[in-house]
Parts: C-alpha cells; sequence; structure tokens
C-alpha cells in the first residue's frame, strides 16, 4: 500500500519520495483514466491547484498526451538501436518505427500474450 503524508510519500510505512514545491501527482490517474491509487495527507498547511477530470480532459490532456508520445517516441528510438533487427535496417526504420509502436497500460497480473 502507497501512501502520501505531507511531503513524504511511504510504501508500507517507509518513505519512498519527498514532495516539493511545484510537485505534480495523480496526473497518471487522469491521463490513463484509471483511478487513483494512492492517498495524500498535509502535514503542514498546503496550497494546491487542483483541475477537475473534465476540465483537464477538455483543455490539457490532449496536449499532454501529444508530449508524452514525443517523450515515448524519443525513449522508443534508443531502445530500437539496441536491437539488432533495428540496428541493421536504414535510418529511415529506425526513425519511423517508433511513431507506429503503439503505448498501452496493463495493470499487473494481465495476460499479455497466449
Amino acid at each position: 500500500a502507497m501512501e502520501r503524508r505531507g511531503s513524504l510519500t511511504e510504501v508500507m510505512g517507509r518513505p519512498e519520495a519527498v514532495l516539493r514545491e511545484g510537485a505534480v501527482f495523480n496526473e497518471h490517474s487522469l491521463l490513463m483514466d484509471v483511478p487513483c491509487e494512492v492517498s495524500v495527507t498535509c502535514d503542514k498547511d498546503c496550497q494546491f491547484l487542483e483541475i477537475e477530470k473534465a476540465q483537464f480532459d477538455q483543455v490539457v490532456k490532449e496536449d499532454v498526451i501529444r508530449l508524452k508520445v514525443q517523450e515515448l517516441q524519443m525513449q522508443v528510438k534508443r531502445l530500437f538501436r539496441g536491437f539488432p533487427l533495428f540496428e541493421d535496417m536504414g535510418k529511415s526504420v529506425q526513425e519511423t518505427a517508433p511513431e507506429i509502436a503503439r503505448y498501452h497500460f496493463e495493470r499487473a497480473g494481465s495476460l499479455l500474450f497466449k
């Protein structure tokens, strides 16, 4: 179980991370349309900016997803360079392959292939 207490993230009672001013949390739930899996508790007075899901979807989500896709494409390009299959292919394939690769999220324990 993961719990955030003020500026400290705890996993099963052990410190996991420190949240500082300007930190963003729970964006994964908004982007992936999954329930929030953490609890956040302030240990001192805090100020927050909150974006409701409907407004996020209307205004922010498309741009955030576009930026995430670009970031993932760069990571995939780096990964592809390490696979002999893609190393042996031309530059155009190495540049295009990340654009056609699909990203998806699966919960732990999901069957991927059968």
